[in-house]
């Protein structure tokens, strides 16, 4: 491609991503006012004690106030589940969750997470919230999106200085991001059950099986503190909006999916999302696909739900969980 084709195709995605910033609210907070510090565990992490107009982090590095070790409820997610535009930390799912099921709930939702990634934390999490009952894990967009705009990569996580902005006053020292990349690669080829490479390609039956693994992993961790685990999968826009914002920014992902990985997004969201239902179905996971709850007036932009459709869609988790929670422990009452 010439010169002037590149600069077309960066001044795109310039575009797209400033129609995807003006849809979501407060987005110079989410994006640009928000540091994150390399985790040996995780590859990166929140920075500990934030605090923002309308976001707070704690001292665990999660959005909200501390965990008193009270939690019942233990919820993994990714940006929507964390409150990417949200008007403040209560305006949540997890939160909205917490209302609806009458449990106390810790959110450990992260920007950017893989599956690999929450299974990588869940020791750390489950040491400091002895009481928790009930495991809840969102996944699917992150590990979908990973994949595609990688070219069909299995292993690794985002790179930081790719999935954040890092302006002069957030940005991670040299010396940090060095030790970052450094842990994050090394972190991918620990956390495999594959044993693949951290730069290995697959194909979408590939990207199924390396999430199912995790999860089925997750389990069996939860399983051996005698937590329960129930997963949902992320609800997708499956079909071509009619908002012209969103077939913008979605034929834009799918335009790229298609010359990365020969799918378009279209074809790629349904069919994951389908094969990773049969696949922890099969491994008796309990699993429930949120796409059923959703319609394309649910959606900021791809993929981020609005307020109001977060507080119906907690109400439609709450009656699909509720059977796995366990009895109650008289020293809990």
């Amino acid at each position: 491609m010439s010169g002037g084709g590149k600069v077309t195709g960066r001044a795109r995605a310039r575009e797209i991503l400033a129609l995807a910033r003006s849809r979501v609210p407060y987005a110079d907070e989410y994006y640009d006012l928000l540091w994150y510090e390399a985790d040996p565990i995780g590859g990166f992490r929140l920075g500990r004690n934030q605090r923002l107009p309308h976001v707070s982090i704690n001292s665990s590095g999660f959005r909200g106030p501390d965990f008193d070790g009270l939690e019942e409820i233990l919820f993994l997610g990714d940006s929507v589940t964390f409150g990417v535009g949200a008007s403040g930390d209560g305006a949540r799912l997890p939160v909205f969750l917490e209302h609806e099921i009458g449990e106390s709930v810790a959110d450990a939702s992260v920007r950017g997470y893989r599956v690999f990634q929450h299974y990588a934390q869940i020791p750390r999490l489950l040491d400091t919230l002895s009481r928790v009952r009930l495991c809840i894990l969102w996944c699917g967009y992150t590990d979908l999106l990973y994949w595609a705009t990688t070219g069909g990569q299995l292993e690794g996580a985002f790179r930081f200085q790719l999935k954040y902005a890092e302006p002069a006053r957030t940005a991670l020292r040299r010396t940090t991001r060095q030790v970052f990349e450094l842990m994050t690669s090394t972190a991918g080829r620990l956390l495999s059950c594959e044993g693949q490479n951290h730069t290995e390609t697959g194909t979408l039956e590939g990207l199924v099986h390396h999430v199912s693994l995790h999860i089925r992993s997750i389990r069996d961790l939860c399983r051996a503190r005698q937590v329960e685990f129930h997963v949902l999968v992320q609800p997708f826009l499956r079909a071509k909006p009619s908002d012209p914002d969103l077939r913008a920014l979605s034929d834009f992902l799918s335009d790229s999916i298609e010359r990365k990985c020969g799918l378009s997004w279209y074809v790629a969201a349904p069919k994951f999302t389908d094969s990773l239902l049969a696949e922890t179905e099969g491994m008796g996971v309990p699993t429930s696909d949120l796409q059923t709850f959703m319609s394309e007036a649910d959606y900021r932009d791809d993929v981020h739900l609005r307020e109001e459709a977060q507080r119906r869609l907690a109400g439609e988790i709450s009656g699909l969980v509720q059977e796995n929670l366990l009895p109650r422990d008289p020293q809990h009452l």
